[in-house]
């Protein structure tokens, strides 16, 4: 019985999936203000993880980047960002110089991969709130195909369990506050935090990852790389 149904899963998942999909979306977008871009994310990977077992196809895994991914990371950042919002055109070229920096954390600097392939990237490097060690999460990058398939959500919480793991108690991060807040960010100045730079305050966000952390108070302080 169980192979029958899988049977008729296989070949009718196309058009399944555009029905779910369809109902996701009426769900989801005519609702924007209420639903985060996380929990949108995660409605979509929990559909394509059942689509994917289904298939035998699960196989997306979260490790650290390795030096034979460098390439691959390089064309994923930049194809990523080809078509953002809010873009410098040279995020590629800021992630090859923040791993030859200082600020560089090896066990932070993530690759998302399936069947082989390099289809996302994140990378969380050292900075300062006055005397406190803090993570800058900078850049994100999911290629185009595969975003709104939770990508993005797997690299930033696995980031997480590792920052925490490795004693840093803050992550800061410059984007779009209809996404990060799915993932506990808040505007980083009511953590006492500030920019340096002009932002909007939603824009500029920090995570608290240990409750019991001590509380910070200073201006954000980023790798020299950044040009800040």
């Amino acid at each position: 019985m169980q192979d029958r149904i899988l049977g008729i899963l296989r070949k009718r998942w196309a058009d399944i999936s555009a029905n779910v999909f369809g109902m996701v979306d009426k769900l989801l977008y005519g609702r924007s203000k209420e639903m985060t871009g996380a929990l949108r994310d995660d409605m979509y990977a929990l559909w394509e993880k059942i689509g994917k077992s289904s298939k035998g196809e699960d196989k997306m895994k979260i490790r650290q980047a390795e030096a034979r991914d460098w390439a691959a990371i390089y064309e994923v950042v930049r194809d990523a960002f080809s078509s953002a919002e809010h873009a410098d055109g040279n995020e590629q070229d800021l992630v090859n110089a923040l791993r030859k920096g200082e600020a560089f954390i090896p066990k932070l600097s993530l690759v998302a991969e399936e069947n082989g392939k390099i289809i996302g990237h994140i990378m969380f490097t050292k900075a300062k709130v006055g005397t406190e060690g803090v993570l800058a999460l900078a850049p994100l990058s999911v290629l185009p195909a595969y975003q709104r398939q939770g990508v993005g959500s797997a690299l930033i919480r696995k980031g997480h369990e590792i920052a925490q793991r490795l004693g840093y108690n803050y992550v800061v991060v410059l984007g779009s506050e209809k996404y990060y807040p799915g993932f506990g960010y808040i505007e980083a100045d009511t953590l006492g935090i500030k920019a340096p730079f002009d932002v909007p305050r939603e824009n500029f966000m920090a995570y608290k990852i240990r409750d019991e952390a001590a509380a910070v108070h200073g201006v954000m302080e980023y790798a020299k790389e950044f040009g800040i």
